[in-house]
């Protein structure tokens, strides 16, 4: 019986142009949004208190790991 040969599925480059900028925008969103959006939080804590301050740096910290993630599925 001889070996057949299993060949490589060919690749869409529209596709993989979609995946690209689905990667790209999924690791700009968490850095744009959120990690400023805790920022400003974290900015103002004066005026809006400890609760809200703690709320902000939890929104860096999502934002970072978030970044990471989506850092980290582009070298796949």
């Amino acid at each position: 019986m001889k070996n057949k040969r299993i060949l490589p599925k060919k690749k869409n480059p529209l596709m993989l142009a979609a995946k690209a900028l689905l990667l790209v925008l999924t690791a700009i969103y968490p850095m744009l949004m959120v990690i400023l959006s805790g920022a400003g939080l974290v900015y103002n804590s004066t005026s809006y208190g400890a609760e809200i301050t703690r709320t902000g740096v939890f929104l860096i910290a999502s934002g970072l790991m978030m970044t990471a993630g989506a850092v980290l599925c582009m070298f796949k």
